[in-house]
């Protein structure tokens, strides 16, 4: 959808059930923290 829209160097993501465009300069520098617990559940599913 962004290429038809004509975004170029955008993250597609989902924002309160609506698409969004984020900068991939800001998704690329912006670091979020994982709660250490949904780690631990990714890393048992994984299994």
């Amino acid at each position: 959808m962004a290429l038809i829209e004509g975004k170029s160097n955008v993250m597609v993501a989902m924002s309160s059930n609506k698409v969004a465009y984020v900068p991939l300069e800001d998704a690329v520098n912006k670091k979020a923290s994982i709660p250490a617990n949904y780690i631990r559940i990714c890393h048992i599913i994984s299994m």
